[in-house]
């Protein structure tokens, strides 16, 4: 399939071939994205495999980043608030509407996370998965 110029005036076109045209890009666009999920998913792999190498070798020297002349790596700690029971969850907002109405979206990590910073506790359903990940930088 051919790419279609983009430069064309859309005003002079009638409305089925601008249907078709619509239609044809659609499609075209569907296979591009096909076409490249395996290099994306290669490079997915590579990087993680180069994400574990830094996190094995931040372990060994003790320290939590390091930075080169090509940019700086860190280990970076992570919490997330996960979502493990709705129903517990829909309880513990009904028993306690007023606290509950904090958490305005219900689960946010930010409305969690300001919830539990004020003091309060985490609710039922809810667990905490914290996590190291790695952040890298460019010099």
């Amino acid at each position: 399939m051919d790419t279609p110029q983009p430069t064309v005036d859309l005003t002079a076109l009638d409305l089925p071939t601008l249907v078709q045209w619509y239609i044809d890009l659609r499609n075209y666009k569907s296979e591009l994205k096909r076409s490249i999920e395996p290099a994306i998913a290669q490079t997915d792999d590579k990087m993680e495999a180069i994400e574990k190498e830094f996190h094995k070798r931040l372990l060994q020297s003790g320290g939590t980043s390091v930075k080169t002349d090509k940019g700086t790596i860190s280990r970076v700690q992570k919490t997330k608030y996960l979502l493990t029971d709705s129903f517990a969850f829909r309880q513990w907002l009904v028993a306690n509407a007023e606290i509950g109405s904090q958490l305005v979206s219900g689960i946010t990590q930010g409305e969690v996370k300001a919830y539990l910073e004020s003091g309060g506790q985490l609710p039922d359903g809810l667990t905490v998965d914290n996590f190291f990940d790695i952040s890298v930088r460019r010099t």
